[in-house]
């Protein structure tokens, strides 16, 4: 006895609204080991990143 189903898999939903409230912040990137032993002025290439990283934010 063959039996076929015409039913849907998934029920069909209605489109995406635009979201609401602000937007998420961006995403720093990725900080390696070594960034924190990299000499990079007079300090190291992870400090000097997180500075520019918190002035950045501070500015927007």
């Amino acid at each position: 006895m063959d039996t076929v189903w015409t039913g849907r898999i998934a029920p069909v939903t209605s489109p995406a609204k635009d979201a609401t409230g602000k937007k998420p912040a961006p995403h720093h990137g990725a900080i390696f080991i070594q960034d924190a032993v990299t000499p990079w002025g007079g300090e190291t290439m992870l400090l000097a990143l997180l500075r520019a990283q918190a002035k950045k934010d501070q500015d927007e």
